[in-house]
């Protein structure tokens, strides 16, 4: 198949983002490379949509493993692997924020916690940001309820990070605690407005003007009116929701075809516009806080195979289409799930011995959009 490509007028960088869309949805499935056709693509740039905000890219890291991510950046391929993707956001959340990760000055955790976080930890991921220029978005625990803790974490991060500290969020998928057992079934938003107005109240006490980000959804559960009344509410600096493509949670298993199907595709554009009206409507800046492409952790022989890295293009072209300011890849330690990057083994992960997997390759391609602009094409 050949492909033919004209723009009218001006804006070469308007039609770098076009030819990339047009190219990907060629390459869908039905168009095998025996196809003896020549497709003309003509890109108008009198009819233009959004922009691909700055620092677009993201990585989302469970909080359970901020200091071994921390490390990372004195050590490893790590530094000069987010520096190849330019400017972005790493954030720390997941849902052990909220089931096994404590913050501690003094190194002495509740004995809740499998893993505790020390300011030290914020010394090397501060290290970690001014090297590679990404601003992070820490979420502190709301499922083992504790104002004060969080806004010590909240103090401690904001003294070393300082404006590398993009964002605080309140808790990972609240509205799908009583899933996890952290709050009862009947856990609504009411209740859970009344426990995140303590942690405010504290954390506003403990760092003055440190941007509230959230509400961080699982998209189930009521989370467009959960987002909708947060927005209002909160009045958070940017609006965080969550999002998988598919799921591996109970069978089927999701396959390749499935992960690349016109009807995901068409549901995630709904998706993905409704998130964006919340937004424009209230006036805040909308981001896809934690997201990939199959939940529960991924499908080995398909989450991690170069067909997840033509979904992750497709995935975050949808996302910028309908103006959001940003994607954020959530990231695991092992090869086998959905990660951008991870290690071999526990030992690799553990020295900083990482690998660049399918969706990195994604995520450098997409890097060159940043700052163009949507055009119409035909």
């Amino acid at each position: 198949m050949a492909l033919r490509l004209a723009w009218r007028g001006r804006g070469r960088r308007i039609a770098i983002a076009a030819a990339a869309a047009a190219l990907i949805c060629l390459s869908g499935p039905g168009l095998g490379s025996s196809a003896a056709a020549t497709v003309d693509v003509t890109v108008d740039p009198a009819h233009l949509g959004h922009a691909v905000a700055p620092s677009f890219i993201g990585l989302s890291f469970e909080a359970l493993d901020l200091p071994q991510v921390a490390r990372d950046g004195e050590r490893g391929p790590l530094v000069e692997m987010l520096r190849s993707l330019g400017p972005g956001v790493l954030r720390f959340g997941g849902l052990t924020v909220d089931a096994d990760t404590a913050f501690s000055a003094t190194g002495a955790g509740p004995p809740w916690a499998a893993t505790t976080i020390v300011p030290a930890d914020f010394d090397r991921l501060a290290k970690l940001a001014r090297r590679t220029g990404w601003r992070v978005l820490l979420a502190v625990g709301l499922g083992h309820y504790d104002p004060a803790m969080a806004a010590a974490e909240a103090a401690a991060a904001a003294q070393r990070l300082g404006p590398m500290l993009a964002g605080i969020e309140i808790g990972n998928e609240p509205n799908g605690f009583w899933l996890s057992g952290l709050r009862p079934m009947h856990w609504d938003y009411a209740q859970y407005r009344s426990q995140i107005g303590a942690y405010r109240r504290a954390i506003a006490a403990a760092v003055p003007g440190v941007p509230l980000v959230g509400p961080d959804m699982v998209e189930s559960g009521g989370v467009y009116d959960w987002m909708r009344d947060f927005a209002r509410d909160e009045r958070p600096a940017l609006l965080t929701a969550h999002y998988y493509s598919d799921q591996n949670c109970y069978p089927p298993p999701p396959t390749i075809a499935d992960l690349l199907s016109p009807g995901l595709g068409r549901e995630r554009a709904r998706d993905f516009a409704h998130l964006a009206r919340i937004g424009r409507r209230a006036g805040i800046p909308v981001r896809l806080g934690e997201t990939n492409n199959i939940g529960c952790r991924g499908r080995d022989g398909v989450s991690n195979t170069f067909a997840a890295a033509l979904w992750a293009v497709r995935h975050q072209l949808a996302a910028a289409r309908a103006g959001l300011t940003g994607v954020t890849f959530h990231t695991l330690p092992e090869c086998t799930g959905y990660s951008a990057v991870c290690a071999p083994a526990p030992a690799d992960w553990e020295q900083g011995r990482l690998r660049a997997m399918p969706e990195w390759y994604a995520l450098l391609l997409f890097h060159r959009l940043e700052g163009a602009r949507f055009a119409r094409a035909t």
